[in-house]
């Protein structure tokens, strides 16, 4: 079941629906509006590359510096 986030036309109430058909029309919480715009969303997904520095990023554990922000290995 997708989950999908809307924005309001009429008073910019932003919101989130499950939607189990197509061609359900969808309304807005707040304010009753069928005015209602798909937004893009996106969804986080976290990588090694993406830890910070000293939690399994690090290429190069055995570095002093390593869990100081200061890796010559890391983007940090």
């Amino acid at each position: 079941m997708p989950l999908f986030e809307y924005s309001c036309a009429q008073c910019g109430f932003l919101f989130e629906e499950l939607v189990f058909t197509s061609g359900l029309t969808i309304a807005c919480p707040q304010c009753g509006s069928p005015q209602v715009e798909k937004q893009l969303s996106t969804f986080g997904v976290a990588h090694a590359a993406s830890l910070p520095c000293g939690e399994g990023a690090c290429p190069m554990p055995e570095s002093p510096a390593c869990g100081e922000g200061a890796c010559p290995g890391c983007a940090n």
